[in-house]
């Protein structure tokens, strides 16, 4: 009697058993074939819900920390301590010997008389706008967190539609607090460059090799490169400038040991490498490259047999131009305006309407004092006075 086929006995081997048998035949261990189940697309909705959720949290925390203006507020708590910094400073430097740039005194005090006129109304302005903005980005934030995790992609569209609504309008009253005072915090971090680049003159000049001679004043010092090997090279330090001479002093850490094209050990070189009546130079700026490789070089040229060479090729940090025109002011004895207690130089006067030059673009900087000019520059004007330094600037 044949066996039953539903019994135990007689089931067929299933896949595993087929594929243990196969297996052992060909002398392997059997492993069952991976699974091909994955996140649901339910799950995967899920997902993408919460993570634009999340990522809608971020833009909310973001916009409330500009909506309540305090990094701005900061910003003008800076500028008042830097404001309130320069009278100190600039005493600091005239005790210290330097003379010129005599308009800084008058530049510190305009700028302290603009913050005193501003810098209530501006923080008073801020403190509005945040009061009146935080509120409304919080409730976007509260609609956020009543979705729970019962999150729609409709509900998440119109909250994202409202959010880049709020940041349109918290991005406007931003910038329109924040111009109230860019200009004054523009100009007042250009005279702490300058007054801390006078401290850094006196400074390197006090740690020279040479003295300055009876009556002679350091007008301006610069890091400079002292290019002597093919145009290419050279020794490294400060370019002096004083109303009587001209000066290169280097001053680097120079090799004095390697070891397979590695430094291990350097010696300090500090010595006057240049020397020569200012009167005697010709300087011509130029710049070599371009973009991020460009070089302000500054060419000279001595005349008179009162340098120990009649040329030389210097490498700048600073732009070369207006180092030439500091030059030939020196030269001139046009730099005498700027000294301390100068007496004021009247302008000349202005030249006749027929004979008016070309129009020009009108100036963004005060050419003496750096400030950026605000005064509104209209058809007919021939010049212009800085209300900074009060230098008049042709047009």
């Amino acid at each position: 009697m044949p066996r039953d086929q539903g019994t135990k006995g007689s089931q067929q081997p299933g896949m595993k058993g087929i594929g243990e048998r196969l297996a052992k035949g060909m002398g392997g261990a059997y492993s069952p074939p991976p699974s091909s189940s994955g996140p649901s697309p339910a799950e995967q909705e899920r997902a993408a819900l919460q993570q634009r959720a999340s990522s809608l949290g971020s833009r909310l925390s973001s916009l409330r920390g500009k909506a309540s203006m305090s990094d701005l507020r900061s910003s003008l708590v800076q500028l008042d301590t830097t404001l309130r910094g320069f009278p100190a400073l600039l005493e600091e430097i005239r005790r210290g010997g330097y003379v010129y740039k005599a308009y800084l005194e008058k530049k510190t005090e305009v700028l302290r008389q603009q913050w005193q006129d501003l810098g209530q109304r501006i923080d008073t302005e801020a403190a509005q706008q945040s009061r009146m903005l935080v509120p409304q980005v919080d409730m976007l934030q509260q609609r956020l967190s009543a979705m729970g995790i019962n999150l729609q992609a409709f509900a998440l569209d119109a909250l994202e539609r409202d959010i880049a609504a709020m940041e349109g309008r918290v991005s406007s009253s931003y910038s329109g607090v924040e111009g109230l005072f860019s200009t004054l915090q523009q100009n007042a971090g250009q005279t702490e460059r300058q007054l801390k680049g006078i401290q850094w003159m006196m400074q390197e000049l006090a740690g020279a090799s040479f003295r300055l001679r009876t009556e002679e004043n350091l007008v301006e010092a610069l890091e400079a490169q002292y290019l002597t090997e093919q145009e290419k090279d050279g020794p490294k330090g400060i370019l002096f400038l004083t109303d009587q001479r001209l000066l290169f002093e280097q001053k680097e850490d120079v090799a004095t040991k390697k070891f397979l094209f590695i430094t291990t050990q350097k010696e300090r070189v500090q010595k006057l490498l240049l020397e020569a009546p200012i009167g005697s130079a010709q300087a011509r700026a130029s710049q070599r490259g371009a973009l991020m490789f460009k070089k302000e070089l500054l060419e000279m040229g001595f005349s008179g047999g009162q340098a120990p060479v009649s040329q030389a090729l210097f490498r700048l940090k600073t732009d070369s131009d207006t180092c030439q025109a500091l030059i030939g002011r020196i030269q001139t004895g046009d730099i005498a305006g700027e000294r301390v207690g100068a007496p004021a130089v009247p302008a000349a006067p202005a030249a006749p309407a027929a004979a008016a030059p070309a129009a020009v673009a009108a100036p963004t900087t005060c050419p003496t004092c750096g400030a950026n000019i605000t005064t509104e520059i209209v058809r007919g004007m021939q010049s212009i006075s800085c209300e900074y330094c009060g230098t008049v600037i042709r047009l």
